[in-house]
């Protein structure tokens, strides 16, 4: 409340002001979403579930771990409830196997920041293993030569198709199959 009070020692009446409470910590969000388990290229990153007591607006903070290392900024300070993360191909960025952990808070427009909220773990494509036998049934052939193979896995359980290629006179290979 205020009042005025003037050189003589006279004070106004008060004045009332209306009530006013301490900003609030935001709601972590309650759900963090990765479609699948394993990934090669970007990981798509959303999250539900955040909010604000006060109704105010929010923005994300994303962090990554690697291997259960350190988190590591992903972005910051972003309004949308989703963002991606790039990992790479085959061959580029960080090595097949590699598993991957995010976290993501809330952050109002006051400054306040909520808990982290964890996802569960995803990791980087492995290639399948090299068929362990190929099988010829004659050496000598005229015409359509049948081939078979075995012992081809893959260590994310992901399906498999092949690729087969020829030599004629232990040239260069070429295509003859793709995706079968």
């Amino acid at each position: 409340r205020v009042r005025a009070k003037d050189s003589m020692g006279y004070t106004s009446s008060w004045k009332e002001s209306g009530s006013v409470k301490k900003n609030s910590t935001p709601n972590a969000p309650t759900t963090i979403t990765l479609s699948q388990s394993v990934y090669t290229g970007n990981i798509p990153i959303s999250w539900s579930g955040a909010s604000d007591p006060e109704g105010q607006t929010l923005t994300y903070d994303v962090e990554v771990s690697k291997n259960n290392g350190s988190y590591t900024s992903v972005a910051t300070g972003i309004t949308a409830t989703s963002t991606s993360y790039n990992i790479g191909g085959q061959g580029e960025g960080d090595s097949e196997g590699t598993t991957y952990k995010f976290r993501v808070r809330a952050k109002d427009s006051m400054g306040y920041i909520s808990s982290w909220k964890e996802s569960g773990s995803v990791k980087k494509n492995t290639k399948p293993n090299t068929p362990t036998t190929i099988t010829l049934s004659q050496s000598v052939y005229t015409g359509n030569i049948p081939i078979s193979w075995s012992g081809a896995s893959d260590p994310d359980n992901q399906t498999l198709t092949y690729d087969i290629e020829v030599s004629k006179n232990n040239g260069s290979y070429t295509s003859v199959a793709t995706g079968i």
